[in-house]
């Protein structure tokens, strides 16, 4: 008589915490900063590190130029170029180091300089007209954008960040777009300029810039924005041991929120420490495959820069579909994928890394009936 075995493979959760937190200095007492609103985020994980008022909504001024070039960036070849329209050429200008020509060519990549160390509104309007057709459909993909990235509390109106009764965001908000932003290494160079060489169409240009927020040791980039009605706003992202921050900062001053960055520097990093959460070197775990406990193993180390302690994470070991027909014939090899590892922080998943066999195993499928269903299953 045939015996039937059941597959089996749970899902897995296993307490981080195997992997102790290791001792760190004593935290720095959490800072008063002048700024009205701010907020410090882990980009790697997006952990809210420090928040003052940081869903609260309000002008962001020019910080909204990271969402139009992260868009300009995904949109947008580097071959493809930007018509300054005499429409663009009407929005306010931000100062006098570029001055354009209707009918202007800018390629994306120029024009992305110009966009973040110059904060040319023109050239943002014109981004606008080129990859939508009109600013108020560029706007719409904004939004759109935006709520994928997890800015769900924003509404823009322009590319720009010019005055508006309804162009509002929060420093969350514009914190996860530059976690967004800041993984395409073009925004990162420009956000980092403090002088370019921009060509366009018809001029060769020197744009330059100067600002205390530069000077920070920890230093990665960063977005300025003035605005009467949004004050001084600022997005800074720096790094430190392997950990990168984002700060926002709004409605703030501008020669107030360099120190804010410090503060809120030297507290995140007194907190933030990168956590060794699954040591590929001794990580391993049991699962059943069939009527066979099967060895697996993970390749890589998974490392969260974090401040919270290693006992808030759970690990999840999810399965690949397995082919019983091969399963039978080939067996399973030494390293063979068999699923990934993945970390949890409650139940938003941060991070994974494949889960593979530690040995070789055979299997005897003589006296084995499969349904047909479950040929190509989970273990």
């Amino acid at each position: 008589m045939s015996k039937k075995f059941l597959l089996f493979f749970a899902t897995i959760f296993i307490l981080a915490a195997i992997l102790p937190t290791p001792p760190t200095q004593a935290s720095i007492k959490t800072p008063t900063v002048y700024s009205n609103k701010a907020i410090t985020i882990v980009a790697e994980t997006g952990e809210v590190v420090y928040s003052k008022k940081g869903n609260y909504r309000d002008f962001p001024a020019s910080t909204t130029k990271v969402l139009t070039g992260l868009l300009l960036l995904e949109k947008l070849k580097p071959t493809d170029t930007i018509t300054m329209t005499s429409r663009s050429l009407q929005e306010e200008r931000s100062n006098d180091q570029i001055i354009f020509k209707s009918g202007e060519k800018i390629t994306r990549d120029e024009a992305l300089k110009i966009l973040m160390l110059n904060s040319n509104n023109n050239i943002a309007y014109a981004i606008g007209q080129r990859i939508s057709g009109s600013v108020s459909k560029f706007a719409e993909l904004m939004n759109k954008r935006a709520k994928e990235l997890g800015a769900t509390n924003s509404h823009f109106a322009n590319a720009s960040g010019l005055p508006n009764s309804t162009h509002k965001t929060t420093a969350y908000d514009l914190a996860m777009i530059t976690r967004e932003a800041i993984k395409q290494p073009l925004m990162v160079k420009a956000m980092s300029l403090t002088k370019a060489y921009v060509k366009t169409s018809r001029q060769k240009v020197v744009l330059t810039k100067s600002s205390p927020i530069y000077s920070n040791p920890n230093f990665l980039a960063a977005k300025t924005g003035y605005t009467k009605a949004a004050k001084n706003t600022l997005i800074q992202a720096n790094k430190k041991n392997n950990i990168t921050l984002i700060h926002v900062v709004l409605r703030s001053d501008k020669d107030k929120y360099a120190n804010d960055i410090k503060l809120l520097d030297q507290y995140a990093y007194s907190k933030v420490k990168n956590i060794k959460l699954v040591d590929h070197s001794t990580w391993k775990t049991n699962v059943t495959v069939l009527n066979q406990r099967i060895e697996g193993k993970v390749q890589t180390d998974i490392v969260i820069p974090t401040a919270f302690s290693s006992s808030s994470f759970k690990t999840k070991i999810i399965p690949d579909p397995l082919n019983y027909e091969n399963l039978f014939s080939t067996g399973i090899l030494p390293l063979q994928n068999l699923g990934r590892v993945e970390v949890y922080l409650k139940s938003k998943k941060l991070k994974q890394t494949n889960f593979v066999s530690s040995n070789a195993y055979t299997f005897n499928g003589d006296d084995l009936v499969i349904p047909a269903s479950t040929k190509a299953s989970s273990y």
